[in-house]
């Protein structure tokens, strides 16, 4: 059962890539590096944007996703997708002006243990 929770999207950020979907585990996440709490990936058709935050001090950039829902998923980089899926057809006529786009904030990673703890966000309003 998915829990939904309105709360606003609020992320500093250094750095922003984009890649394709395809790819994000296998080119542009390191499996020997920390990303949790420093990386937000936006989900849009079959292109991902990640926006690092690589150094505090140098995130002179703002993401703010707002109207906006969240949901907790933990899952593994396999399953993200199809979790995605689950929360489109949830939320499919629940809510309107709901966006296509969706925001992940990874709050634990362990690509190793292929194991992921993150935060969805997506922009809608009631």
């Amino acid at each position: 059962m998915l829990v939904l929770e309105h709360e606003e999207l609020v992320f500093n950020y250094s750095n922003k890539k984009v890649c394709e979907r395809k790819e994000l585990f296998e080119e542009f996440l390191d499996k020997e590096k920390n990303y949790d709490g420093n990386i937000v990936v936006k989900f849009k058709d079959e292109i991902c944007e990640i926006y690092e935050k690589i150094d505090t001090k140098e995130a002179l950039n703002k993401l703010t996703v707002w109207p906006s829902f969240r949901v907790r998923l933990e899952t593994s980089k396999e399953e993200l997708q199809k979790n995605l899926k689950e929360i489109d057809e949830f939320l499919l006529g629940k809510y309107k002006e709901l966006s296509k786009s969706k925001y992940c904030l990874i709050r634990l990673m362990n690509l190793e243990e292929d194991y992921l703890i993150t935060d969805v966000y997506i922009r809608g309003t009631m």
